[in-house]
């Protein structure tokens, strides 16, 4: 659990498959528990069969995570990678890895002065902090930082490990 807390008797959803189901029974090292907090690592009966994959995000129904068509990004590159307009990246938010098609590079970030120099860039070299449009390719569940900092950052997978870091600033 990232965060909140998840009760027996109630209703979640999981998303992106967009499965729910009731929470029969919640299971903690091997005991059954009624209600489980961020931190802890649990398991469910549900009171049926839902599709429960890694990368799944459960959330109740009045509250369903966000299931993004494009984001907007700021990431800074700490590796050997290089960044390009229609590049494709993988990244992970939370246990999802999925891939992203960079949509445009909107802009390169000032370090010292933290403005953004938002001229017509093709390209973002390591080291630097860039502000980028990111297409997911295939569905994933993301929200703004500001209101959500557990599932508004992420990190892009490169040949050798973790090549940036990035949090979202628009869905």
């Amino acid at each position: 659990i990232l965060t909140g807390t998840l009760e027996e008797g109630e209703v979640v959803n999981f998303d992106p498959s967009g499965g729910e189901g009731l929470v029969i029974q919640i299971e903690m090292l091997g005991k059954r528990v009624e209600k489980a907090e961020a931190g802890d690592s649990v398991g469910l009966v549900l009171d049926k069969p839902v599709e429960a994959k890694r990368g799944q995000v459960i959330s109740y129904p009045q509250s369903r995570a966000t299931i993004v068509q494009s984001f907007v990004a700021d990431i800074v590159l700490f590796s050997s990678i290089e960044v390009r307009n229609d590049d494709v990246l993988m990244i992970r938010c939370g246990t999802a890895e999925k891939r992203c098609k960079v949509q445009r590079i909107l802009g390169r970030m000032d370090p010292i002065n933290l403005t953004l120099d938002a001229r017509s860039l093709e390209i973002l070299k390591s080291g630097e902090v860039g502000r980028i449009l990111l297409l997911p390719l295939d569905p994933i569940c993301m929200e703004k930082y500001s209101e959500f900092p557990e599932l508004g950052r992420f990190v892009v997978e490169g040949k050798s490990g973790t090549a940036a870091a990035g949090i979202v600033l628009e869905t």
